[in-house]
């Protein structure tokens, strides 16, 4: 499927909005039409000088020069966290300075472990659960 195929189908899905004015785009975006009109009058500025002094941008693959326009509503979210309680190889936690912490476990995303930060942290929960589970029982 090719890309601008891909982006008419999250249109037609409503994932995505489209239209041929920018101030149209905002209203539909539910956002204000003046500030984005400034907002890309000031991006088009910065793409035909090759540089943008408010962000440090220099690479500019689309000048949104021409029409149709699209739009997604994003909102804050958190999809990982990538940090947190450090552990070692048996899902103990660890204090500041690299001792474990008697009696206390850190599994999932709740841990600041290496495989979390390799974009694999769908293996960590249950994998360190199961870790951290058997180094309890051996007790």
């Amino acid at each position: 499927m090719s890309r601008l195929a891909i982006l008419q189908d999250y249109v037609a899905k409503g994932y995505v909005v489209k239209d041929d004015t920018i101030p149209g785009l905002a209203k539909k975006l539910g956002i204000d039409p003046k500030g984005l009109e400034e907002t890309v009058v000031k991006f088009r500025k910065y793409a035909k000088e090759g540089k943008d002094p408010e962000f440090g941008r220099k690479t500019f693959k689309c000048k949104l020069d021409q029409p149709p326009y699209y739009g997604v509503a994003v909102e804050p979210s958190v999809h990982a966290t990538l940090g947190g309680i450090a552990i070692n190889a048996k899902s103990q936690a660890l204090d500041k300075n690299g001792n474990v912490i008697p009696g206390l476990y850190a599994v999932g995303q709740v841990s600041n472990s290496e495989l979390g930060r390799h974009g694999v942290n769908i293996f960590v929960p249950p994998s360190f659960a199961k870790i951290a589970v058997k180094d309890i029982l051996s007790k």
